[in-house]
């Protein structure tokens, strides 16, 4: 609610990261990235999340989206981290709206941004 009393409702964002080495999902995500002003995928999205074959297929939150350099920040414990951004992963993320199930970006691969700074942050944890 804003300082006049009226409620502004926002979107719900993910993160989908899906294992593209799976025929069954590199297709589905294929359908959800067709998207276009003239064209909804509404649900698309759903469908590759609730029928992607189990450990294939993972909806995150998305912890800080900056719309100018079109990166997110999201948390995994590292091993996690690390198997999903390899060089050889074949892991892709696309950001997407959770109230239509449809696709805000075309996939991409992930990456660590600061593995280091975030490596470090865990040994201070321990």
């Amino acid at each position: 609610m804003d300082r006049d009393g009226i409620t502004v409702a926002v979107s719900c964002v993910g993160l989908l990261i899906v294992d593209t080495s799976v025929p069954q999902v590199a297709s589905t995500l294929k359908s959800a990235e067709e998207f276009s002003p003239f064209r909804c995928n509404t649900g698309t999205c759903r469908t590759l999340a609730c029928q992607s074959p189990r450990g294939t297929c993972h909806l995150l939150s998305v912890v800080e989206w900056d719309s100018q350099s079109h990166a997110m920040t999201y948390y995994l414990p590292v091993e996690e981290a690390q198997l999903l951004t390899g060089s050889d992963s074949t892991w892709k993320a696309l950001l997407i709206r959770t109230d239509s199930w449809s696709a805000v970006t075309a996939s991409a691969a992930l990456a660590l941004s600061r593995p280091a700074e975030v490596a470090e942050d865990i040994e201070a944890q321990d």
